[in-house]
């Protein structure tokens, strides 16, 4: 099976506090560094009773979107990344920075300031949405042609 992928964290290494600890250092990075306190409530699992502040929800936001920026313009392929070691971290339960991510994600965020496709990629996006599209209405042809053979005998 080529679609399941082996976790590039050992036994002993953390997913979630590798998440934090990129975060912590984009952070001291930013001039704004986080608490151990905050740290802890990052690396916590996500209650709904117990939200986070506004504050730290805005500025963790803030800096995540940086990093996923960076990582995107940045098109490196690490396995340990920040965007990649969210696939891992959500494994065992759901913890406060794996929620925050995906907020990020799900609003665009990440996403946002990206140009539009110019030149040979907008050609090979639009070429490549084309042929899915007759793919798909060949694909339904043959089943109904495959379907009135088999059920049209009488």
């Amino acid at each position: 099976m080529f679609w399941i992928r082996k976790s590039p964290f050992g036994r002993q290494e953390d997913p979630i506090e590798h998440m934090v600890v990129l975060l912590s250092n984009e952070a001291l990075n930013a001039g704004v560094p986080l608490s151990d306190a905050e740290r802890m409530l990052l690396a916590s699992e996500f209650i709904p009773g117990a939200p986070i502040s506004e504050e730290l929800r805005n500025r963790t936001k803030k800096l995540i979107e940086k990093i996923l920026a960076r990582e995107q313009e940045s098109h490196a392929e690490d396995i340990r990344s920040f965007g990649n070691s969210l696939e891992w971290a959500g494994d065992p339960d759901y913890p406060n920075i794996v929620m925050l991510t995906e907020e990020v994600v799900c609003s665009g965020g990440s996403r946002r300031n990206l140009p539009p496709l110019h030149g040979w990629r907008r050609f090979k996006d639009r070429f490549q949405l084309i042929g899915c599209g007759l793919s798909l209405i060949l694909l339904m042809f043959l089943i109904v042609i495959a379907s009135t053979l088999i059920f049209g005998r009488k």
